[in-house]
């Protein structure tokens, strides 16, 4: 389920328990003295790079080389201004490498680089044994120059969604004034000119050929590459798939989603011991169309201030998506019982519980708006025939498809009109054919990509490989600590073999739950539902 793919531009942090790793960067004894300012460096020597030594927390060290290309910020224009686009790059240990890999980031709002640091030293080792391995962050983002981000105020109570999407503009329009101030140049952030980047980036690193890698909006990304520089580019290997012409998920695809995940959960023993008899999709239907009926009003405490929620079928599909239940196994093992706890009437409980996981968001990690990202997300265009049937399924009853009541186009929740953002031509979206070999993995349940979008991007690649992994969501590194096979098949397929041997489909284990339901059940028997979930 989008929007977005990291989300939004508001970055409010769902995956509580995810753990960052502090990673130091220091440039070792003798290297080049780092990137040169703008004022100086000549366009005619783009390339400006730095060995490092990589540190890791374990004591772990690795050395490669951190660098800048000077860019245009919006090409064709003679008197734009340039900016700098940074990246990293992992030397191959193989006398014999395949082209280069560059990894590309999601979001539009994430980073290669600090996400990379923010794990171990072999996320950026992984591809050593097969190719140069080049890590970007996006124009704008992570550690690029200038970085367009603002903070915005950390007391957002985001459940109240037509507030949150009033926050983000309104924090988006005083980032833009302000950046503008400094001289940025809007038209230079769209996928169009992120794709000429990293084509710019590999010439001038002296590689003829390419290839891609990268989740969720990394694709995006990487077709919008293919289909301006496409002849060049190698190989591209991907996850969470979405394309150029279709970047809204239709209702009924986020719908075919959810009820795989539903399956999954149906799958687990555990199910019926909190459910009975009745499938889980069935107990969803059920509460959505109660609530509909009679939506229910909850005071909470958030922030020392007392807050409405109001649990109605809208809301409900977006706290699900804000805690990731459709969208990887982690979220996705809280679903059975916050869904056990609502079929009980528990909403204050919920609400509660929903409202500590926020405050303590918010207290770890500062939220943010980013230029660069809203505005890249404003030009994922669509073609009118898209739009057409879009509009064709958000017209029908939401009891057609609970989930994709969700369903947004980005330029009417990101406010994109009202922020005046630069859009591209439709004609990005134009269909396309490519000759490029893909490598496609899809999670069944991926609610942030959906399998049927996924595979109408991929039909343009008949050179294709499609891997439906059942019981995966949107997360590749979710995926791939559950299936061996994963990065394996992934750096065969960089390498440039092929992949006929490899099954169509695999399934993971099936889906723990995070509440073991004797504990669900007893709470609720003993009249301590609200309580227990309240104290979680």
């Amino acid at each position: 389920m989008r929007p977005k793919r990291n989300r939004p531009m508001l970055r409010l942090p769902t995956r509580l328990s995810d753990t960052v790793f502090v990673v130091a960067l220091a440039f070792s004894a003798g290297a080049h003295a780092g990137p040169q300012s703008l004022a100086s460096v000549d366009s005619a020597r783009k390339i400006s790079v730095g060995e490092h030594v990589f540190n890791d927390t374990e004591g772990n060290t690795l050395t490669g080389e951190k660098g800048y290309i000077t860019v245009p910020e919006v090409r064709g224009d003679p008197d734009s201004r340039w900016i700098k686009v940074a990246f990293i790059r992992i030397p191959a240990t193989t006398p014999t490498p395949a082209p280069p890999v560059f990894l590309l980031h999601g979001g539009p709002s994430g980073d290669a680089i600090i996400e990379s640091r923010s794990k171990r030293l072999n996320v950026l080792t992984e591809m050593q044994d097969v190719a140069d391995y080049i890590l970007v962050d996006g124009r704008g983002l992570g550690t690029s120059e200038p970085r367009l981000s603002c903070p915005v105020r950390p007391d957002v109570f985001v459940y109240d969604f037509t507030r949150y999407r009033n926050t983000l503009i309104a924090a988006a329009a005083k980032c833009i004034a302000r950046h503008k101030g400094q001289g940025m140049d809007l038209r230079g952030y769209n996928p169009r000119e992120y794709a000429d980047d990293v084509h710019e980036l590999a010439t001038a690193l002296g590689y003829e050929k390419y290839s891609l890698t990268g989740n969720s909006f990394a694709s995006y990304w990487a077709m919008s590459i293919i289909k301006r520089h496409g002849a060049h580019v190698y190989r591209a290997a991907l996850s969470g798939v979405f394309g150029l012409d279709g970047a809204i998920d239709l209702p009924s695809e986020m719908q075919a989603a959810f009820e795989d995940l539903g399956a999954r959960i149906d799958a687990n023993p555990d199910a019926e011991k909190l459910f009975g008899q009745r499938k889980f999709v069935d107990v969803v239907d059920g509460l959505m169309r109660r609530l509909q009926q009679s939506p229910r009003d909850v005071t909470v405490r958030f922030n020392g201030r007392e807050e409405t929620l109001r649990f109605d079928p809208e809301t409900l599909t977006f706290l699900l998506y804000l805690a990731g239940a459709t969208q990887h196994r982690q979220g996705a093992a809280k679903l059975p019982g916050l869904i056990f706890a609502l079929d009980r009437g528990a909403y204050q409980g919920v609400a509660d519980l929903l409202t500590k996981q926020l405050e303590a968001g918010l207290k770890a990690e500062t939220p943010e708006v980013n230029v660069s990202s809203i505005a890249t997300i404003c030009n994922e265009v669509n073609s009118d025939a898209f739009m057409t049937r879009f509009n064709a399924e958000k017209a029908k009853p939401m009891e057609a498809h609970w989930t994709g009541s969700f369903a947004v186009p980005y330029s009417t929740l990101f406010g994109c009109d009202e922020l005046d953002i630069p859009r591209l031509d439709k004609s990005w979206a134009d269909p396309f054919t490519s000759p490029v070999p893909v490598f496609a993995v899809i999670g069944s349940f991926d609610g942030n990509t959906p399998p049927d979008g996924a595979r109408r991007a991929l039909r343009k690649f008949p050179n294709r490989h499609e891997i439906l992994v059942n019981g995966g969501g949107h997360r590749h590194r979710e995926i791939e600590a559950l299936w061996d096979d994963f990065l394996p098949l992934k750096k065969r397929f960089l390498a440039g073999k092929a992949l006929n041997d490899v099954p169509e489909e695999i399934d993971l284990p099936i889906m723990e739950f995070d509440v073991p339901p004797w504990i669900a059940r007893l709470g609720f028997r003993m009249g301590l539902g609200n309580f227990i979930l309240g104290m979680m």
